[in-house]
Formats: C-alpha cells, structure tokens, sequence
C-alpha cells in the first residue's frame, strides 16, 4: 500500500510542509489541554512546548513563502 502523495513543484512541497506543521500544532495543543483536563500537568506542558515549536515552524514556512501562490491542502 503506498500513501505516497505526489509532489512534483516545491509550492507544492511547502504546501504539504506547512499542513503538516498546522496539523501538528493543533494536535498538540489538543494533547496539552487533554492532559490538563487529566491533571498531568508535566506531559501537558511538554504537548504546549511541542505545539508552540510547530506553529513557530509554520511561520518560518510562511514567511519563506510569502508572496508565493501555494496551494491549498486540505486538512488530513
């Protein structure tokens, strides 16, 4: 099974880069609030840390891009 997705342009490239660090973000900071919710603090605050390094990756990425059509990827 090959789940391989194509890329054949780096706008494309960036763009699956970035929605991968969008995704990561969010999925982390979801982690950080449900280990808040369970009272691990410690694991919840290792999720904020992680959630904060890959929004500040996706800036780096945007800001590299700006001023660049890339596509859309949609979430998944």
């Amino acid at each position: 099974m090959n789940l391989a997705i194509p890329v054949s342009t780096p706008t494309e490239l960036y763009a699956h880069a970035m929605a991968i660090e969008r995704e990561a973000a969010e999925r982390y900071a979801e982690f950080a609030q449900h280990m808040a919710d369970e009272g691990n603090d410690d694991v919840a605050t290792l999720f904020r840390t992680l959630a904060v390094f890959e929004a500040e990756h996706l800036d780096t990425l945007e800001a590299r891009t700006k001023g660049v059509k890339v596509p859309k990827i949609e979430p998944g």
